[in-house]
């Protein structure tokens, strides 16, 4: 089996995992620690922040042929990366083989679908929070443009159904919309708001409903 299928075993404060494994990177390493996602409530605000982190606090796992390099890196007495050490085992790197590092890489896979998942749940809870809140809006803009109107008020159907027709407003309702009486068979009927106008006194002379 050769090096490049085998893995030494890299060992920091759990903090510090994704820091070494961005660090060494960087330097051109071949670096892998199993990693997700987490969303984190920002301190003394509503808002939050998705941010990656460590599957397995505390270790990371780098090539085999790297592991002098790195053990100098360790040894050096000016540090350019986060504070890390090698997994010893009798006087040599611990290492694990490739293929026993695929359980962790389908954690990893598993997790990834899980955060896409919560992602997707939240913002349709976002949008349908966003639906209500402008529903409640309308309902109260309907409220506020139904109190406009008063009892026995002349109106003109603005709305498909009887367009142009004249109505005395009879009631308002409480979800925002008007009874109102057009006369003759027609009676009663129930509109939006939006469905018809008011009829001021100098308004031509609307059109009646027909009287039997």
């Amino acid at each position: 089996m050769s090096s490049a299928e085998i893995w030494c075993i890299l060992q920091m404060s759990g903090g510090r995992t994704l820091a070494v494994t961005r660090s060494l990177r960087a330097a051109g390493f071949d670096v892998w620690a199993p990693t997700g996602m987490m969303r984190r409530a920002r301190p003394r605000s509503r808002k939050y922040r998705d941010e990656p982190v460590a599957l397995v606090s505390g270790v990371a796992f780098a090539r085999l042929g790297d592991a002098p390099r790195l053990a100098a890196i360790v040894q050096a007495p000016v540090q350019e990366h986060p504070p890390f050490s090698l997994l010893m085992q009798r006087g040599t790197y611990g290492k694990v083989t490739d293929a026993s590092l695929d359980p962790l890489r389908q954690y990893e896979m598993d997790k990834a679908a899980e955060w896409v998942d919560f992602v997707a749940a939240e913002e349709q809870a976002r949008l349908e929070k966003l639906r209500k809140k402008k529903g409640r809006k309308r309902v109260k803009g309907r409220l506020n443009a139904a109190r406009s109107y008063i009892l026995g008020q002349t109106v003109r159907v603005e709305g498909p159904a009887f367009q142009g027709l004249t109505a005395k407003v009879l009631e308002s309702k409480k979800k925002g919309t008007l009874v109102i009486d057009l006369g003759g068979m027609l009676g009663q009927l129930t509109v939006e708001t939006c469905d018809v106008c008011p009829v001021h006194v100098d308004d031509a002379q609307p059109e009646k409903a027909p009287v039997t």
